[in-house]
């Protein structure tokens, strides 16, 4: 079966005294896009010169790109979440699939304070939270 896009969830959560991820996470309502976190790892040549006609390469550093942008409505609910995350300051951060693929993306992340979006005619406002990762992302098993 296809996963759907619907019921993706946005999430934050302060980390335990002892380093641990948290055990309750907090919504951030109103997102419409997720950033891409599928990067692929630099490739290091380690071609020697017994290799006649290909180079050969070892995998390296992936990079998300920086900043990790999420697309929202712009509501007073969005904001108020929003603000929130980024007074929490450093983080865990979740994008979590529900079923049929139950699992979350972690990292731990900032949030950085909100710009404006900018506006069309005839649109919904729709603004852009930053979160900079600060960990490598991981996939791990909604329990």
């Amino acid at each position: 079966m296809a996963q759907i896009t619907a019921g993706i969830k946005l999430r934050y959560g302060k980390e335990g005294a002892d380093g641990a991820k948290p055990t309750a996470w907090t919504d951030i309502p109103g997102i419409t896009e997720i950033p891409e976190m599928n990067s692929e790892p630099e490739a290091i040549e380690t071609t020697t010169l017994d290799n006649l006609k290909t180079k050969t390469y070892i995998p390296g550093l992936s990079d998300v790109g920086g900043a990790l942008a999420f697309t929202a409505n712009d509501t007073p609910e969005f904001r108020t979440a929003w603000k929130a995350f980024v007074a929490e300051g450093s983080c865990w951060v979740a994008i979590e699939v529900p079923d049929p693929i139950s699992e979350r993306m972690v990292f731990k992340g900032k949030a950085s304070p909100l710009g404006f979006g900018g506006a069309g005619t005839n649109a919904v406002l729709t603004t852009t939270g930053y979160v900079t990762p600060e960990t490598e992302p991981a996939w791990e098993t909604i329990a």
